[in-house]
């Protein structure tokens, strides 16, 4: 195996989990070609934090760069990150959330069968003192509800297509759809390959008027790809579970 791997972490005020998501990017039995640590200019300690880990990427040979500067939001810091990205996949793992140690191996052996242009696979979601698994698959109805971004490892051909919008939180979900209609090949694995930290802006408990604001957005979406105006029928379905459930 010689594939090379390129991961993002975008990543503003993170001071008290950035640590283990750097580690979790250092200690893979696999390791990445490259890690960029993309910071919105944050006001603590966060890039310290970040800068002592120089000189252990850079014992095992991995290129580090960490850039810090104010950004116009989580997708524009992706960006800004997938632009410096010269592996053949790249995986974006926020700051509150981190991998689990054979990611990057199950997801390059699983190129190695099937030769995918994008791949996700399973994810362990933390709510407070509760955990549980939210399962990946690939069904004929495109839904969130089987996917799950923090897993997904995508191509550089297709980034050099398309990057993120940088419109909305959902602007992950437009790109999921964006690269279903355009015919890539999309692998999933069961294997749990990232845990998930709830509570950021994409699953915080909403009020009955963001909510249909979110319904709005996500249905646009559907609809800027091509997707079916039926597809509401699952967009309200999930928006309102998150709402009651407090999950994603």
């Amino acid at each position: 195996m010689n594939m090379r791997f390129s991961i993002i972490t975008p990543v503003y005020n993170g001071e008290k989990t950035i640590a283990r998501t750097i580690e979790s990017v250092l200690n893979q039995t696999y390791l990445p070609y490259e890690y960029y640590i993309i910071d919105g200019a944050s006001t603590d300690r966060t890039v310290q934090i970040a800068n002592e880990y120089n000189e252990a990427f850079r014992k095992e040979g991995i290129i580090f760069s960490i850039v810090s500067e104010k950004d116009n939001g989580i997708y524009d810091a992706i960006n800004k990150g997938i632009k410096l990205c010269s592996g053949d996949f790249v995986g974006i793992i926020n700051s509150d959330d981190w991998y689990e140690n054979t990611a990057i191996d199950v997801i390059c052996k699983l190129h190695e069968k099937e030769h995918y242009d994008m791949a996700y696979a399973s994810i362990r979601m933390h709510n407070g003192n509760h955990t549980f698994i939210k399962k990946a698959s690939n069904p004929r109805i495109v839904s969130s509800r089987t996917w799950n971004h923090p897993t997904q490892f995508t191509s550089m051909n297709i980034y050099k297509e398309k990057l993120y919008r940088n419109e909305s939180v959902f602007d992950d979900l437009d790109m999921l759809l964006w690269i279903h209609k355009n015919g890539y090949r999309i692998s999933v694995s069961s294997e749990i390959l990232a845990n998930f930290t709830m509570g950021g802006c994409s699953n915080n408990m909403k009020q009955l008027k963001e909510v249909i604001n979110n319904i709005k957005i996500k249905y646009s979406i559907y609809k800027r790809n091509g997707f079916s105006g039926l597809y509401v029928l699952d967009i309200i379905c999930i928006e309102f579970a998150k709402k009651i459930l407090g999950r994603v």
